[in-house]
């Protein structure tokens, strides 16, 4: 599909059918000819989007390595007929990385030259304390669901999105300054606001 970058337009443009998962060489060569064709009726492509499944992330990584060679460049794109595209990954799916990520592993960040650590139980110790009805509650929203691990959808996300909120965040700065986890809040509160 392309989509522009200043109007809402979106046009599909391919459809493939496959038996099971497609290998990175094959989407390799769609993806270079596609730019070509687009490029061909005189748009420009400036950026893909794709998710990071193992044969998207291989296939990028191919061509770019293959601009890398020819002009001895480190850059973050690749090169399509001399014009310079920028592969990215969709943010839904990034943040449904961390959050699956941040669930078994603590995510180290510096603020201000200072190191800090995000963990997933500090999630949890502000779920524990954001207690009572839901009218009253800071994020009625969050739930078990959201937070503990074995009821988490991986799949959803929908909830990955909610849990890295600017609401949740707030909510938490504000919890952190009004109770005992004061010293703890604020780590998780920097590495989510950001």
């Amino acid at each position: 599909m392309i989509k522009g970058i200043k109007s809402k337009t979106k046009q599909p443009i391919c459809f493939t059918f496959v038996k099971s998962g497609t290998k990175k060489e094959k989407i390799k060569a769609l993806l270079l000819l596609l730019i070509k064709e687009i490029n061909n009726t005189g748009l420009t492509v400036v950026a893909t989007v794709c998710d990071q499944c193992p044969a998207n992330v291989a296939a990028i990584k191919d061509i770019k390595e293959e601009t890398q060679k020819r002009y001895a460049n480190k850059g973050w794109f690749f090169e399509v007929n001399g014009k310079k595209v920028f592969p990215l990954f969709d943010t839904p799916h990034l943040l449904k990385g961390v959050r699956n990520n941040l669930l078994t592993k603590n995510a180290k960040f510096i603020q201000n030259g200072q190191e800090k650590w995000a963990k997933w139980e500090h999630l949890k110790m502000f779920l524990d304390i954001d207690v009572g009805d839901d009218e009253i509650r800071l994020v009625n929203k969050l739930t078990e669901n959201h937070i503990i691990k074995d009821k988490i959808k991986k799949l959803k996300v929908k909830l990955a999105a909610q849990v890295f909120s600017q609401r949740v965040s707030s909510a938490i700065r504000f919890s952190a300054s009004k109770c005992k986890f004061y010293y703890i809040l604020p780590r998780s509160v920097l590495f989510l606001h950001a």
